[in-house]
């Protein structure tokens, strides 16, 4: 297993069985493995002080959450199952534990309006994450949403795998260009912040990695 570093978990069910997690975690402990482990994927809602105690124990570096929106209504729209407090709650305690964390973000659900973004906006950078995305919405080959648009003639079944929302196709409230315009302006309103480039340079500082702000430096 050392031959491998980073070794990636991608299992948005990992945390979804506790006893196979621990007997995971146990084996990796065991083995003393030295590979850095990323978890992608995590659900806020697993998130407890002794579990994210044992996968630090087991090498685990990065966590990411795939958080979505910062607008309860949102997330039950994407039937998410969880809550803004338990986001804030999971992000926060990963910081406590000094974990990398990423968190992922989605802009142009059909019930979204310019309020909901900036809200969004605003949440995330309220949270204590290291590095985020923001991606316009996308339909799903396969999922529900992309049924729906199939069935009310939105969009032909032409054999692509995903496809953007766009009010042109009378999905959702923007055009595609627009949900990209926002999603860059989420990327610049949450990096380019004073607080959150001193924050990086102490935490590279302390840990001695200094990758995240090798890599701000190059966007620039």
């Amino acid at each position: 297993m050392d031959k491998y570093s980073p070794i990636m978990f991608l299992d948005q069910k990992f945390f979804g069985n506790s006893k196979r997690v621990n007997r995971i975690l146990d084996g990796i402990i065991n083995m003393g493995s030295n590979s850095d482990l990323l978890i992608h994927g995590a659900r806020v809602d697993s998130a407890n002080e002794a579990l994210y105690k044992k996968l630090k124990k087991a090498g685990v570096k990065h966590i990411h959450f795939g958080i979505e929106s910062g607008n309860q209504d949102v997330l039950n729209y994407y039937n998410k199952k969880t809550t803004v407090d338990q986001i804030r709650k999971a992000v926060t305690l990963s910081k406590d534990m000094d974990f990398t964390i990423w968190g992922s973000f989605i802009l142009g659900a059909p019930i979204e309006t310019k309020k909901h973004f900036e809200k969004t906006i605003k949440f995330a950078c309220s949270l204590p994450l290291d590095l985020v995305v923001f991606y316009p919405l996308g339909l799903q080959r396969g999922s529900y949403l992309w049924h729906e648009a199939i069935k009310n003639g939105n969009i032909s079944d032409d054999g692509s795998f995903t496809t953007t929302l766009d009010s042109r196709l009378g999905l959702g409230n923007f055009t595609s260009d627009e949900l990209r315009k926002y999603c860059d302006h989420a990327f610049r309103r949450f990096y380019f912040r004073p607080s959150y480039v001193l924050r990086q340079i102490f935490q590279s500082m302390k840990n001695k990695d200094y990758s995240i702000l090798r890599a701000g430096f190059n966007y620039i």
